[in-house]
Order: C-alpha cells, then sequence, then structure tokens
C-alpha cells in the first residue's frame, strides 16, 4: 500500500464515526392482533419501515437557545395582588380634637416593581405615594368613605377593601 492510500485510508476512518449515516437505522413499526403499536431496530412479520423527518441541528446564529413555549406558556401570568386596609379599623370614631388620622395598608406577595398607591377619599382620588401609607389632615366632620388602589404604570392591579370613618366635630351653634 502506498503512502496516498494509507492517508486516504486513514482519513476515511478517522471521519467515519463523525458522519450521521453511520448512525442513521432503519426503524421498524408493527401491530399484532390487538392493535398494540410496537418500535423496534430490527424487522418482524408484518413490520413497516418507518420514514423520520431529519431533525435540524444547526445552531443558532447569535449562539442562543430560544427558550421553548409550550401551549399556555406564552406569556408571564400577572401578579394577583392582595391590598388590605390595617389600619384605622372599618367604622372607626375620630374624635373632636383629633386633626389629623394616618391611613396604612399592607400589599401581598410583596411587589417585586415599583407600585404606586392612590387614596381614595369618598370615591375621589385624592393623594398618591410609593408606599401604601397617607395622612388625612383636618377632615371634614361627617362619615367617609376610605380606600386604596395599586397601580403600576397607571393601571389598577389592585383594590383595598372600602373601610368608613366617622369624623366627630362640635355642632356650633347660632
Amino acid at each position: 500500500m502506498n503512502r496516498y492510500h494509507t492517508q486516504l485510508l486513514l482519513l476515511i476512518s478517522l471521519s467515519l464515526p463523525f458522519n450521521p449515516l453511520v448512525f442513521a437505522q432503519e426503524i421498524y413499526k408493527s401491530v399484532d392482533e390487538h392493535g398494540n403499536v410496537t418500535y423496534s431496530d430490527s424487522p418482524s412479520k408484518n413490520s413497516k419501515v418507518v420514514e423520520l423527518p431529519t431533525i435540524n441541528s444547526q445552531i443558532p446564529i447569535d449562539g442562543e437557545v430560544a427558550p421553548r413555549l409550550f401551549p399556555g406558556d406564552t406569556e408571564e401570568k400577572p401578579v394577583k395582588y392582595k391590598l388590605t386596609i390595617s389600619e384605622p379599623a372599618n367604622d372607626t370614631a375620630i374624635p373632636p380634637g383629633q386633626l389629623s388620622f394616618s391611613i396604612q395598608a399592607s400589599i401581598k406577595p410583596q411587589p417585586t416593581t415599583a407600585l404606586t398607591y392612590t387614596l381614595v377619599y369618598d370615591g375621589n382620588e385624592q393623594q398618591t405615594s410609593s408606599a401604601p401609607s397617607f395622612v388625612i389632615n383636618h377632615p371634614l366632620r361627617g362619615s367617609h368613605n376610605i380606600a386604596i388602589k395599586a397601580k403600576l404604570e397607571g393601571k389598577t392591579v389592585a383594590s383595598s377593601n372600602s373601610i368608613t370613618v366617622h369624623v366627630i366635630r362640635p355642632t356650633v351653634s347660632r
């Protein structure tokens, strides 16, 4: 054997394991009398060769693999927040000498993005804050409905329960 044949034989033997055709085998499908389907790499009675599609194994251009999306997994599900007013309690009376009172709320789960909170006082949005706490200064006499909304980019993502506070002020007679 001359040197050319030796090099050619060496080249073929080294490239052979990387050739996908070397590993390609035929797959056989057979169905028995009970309807059970069996796949095998060796032929049996009444088996047929299964034609498999070519697998695309090309690496993406940027080298990153795109995430696989399964049915129903197309988007992240929005977080459902629960916003609760913890202070004052519903039907709290604000006595005559008290000129202000605070409103505190808690939100669960803890937000991972910055939310804004809006105080709703008697049905009107009054104050905005980066925390779910507010102070009402010099409230007018009477009963007032209070709620808080949590917003993300201007859209309401949670609303608290509505509470009522009763501000008591002396009556001035003329």
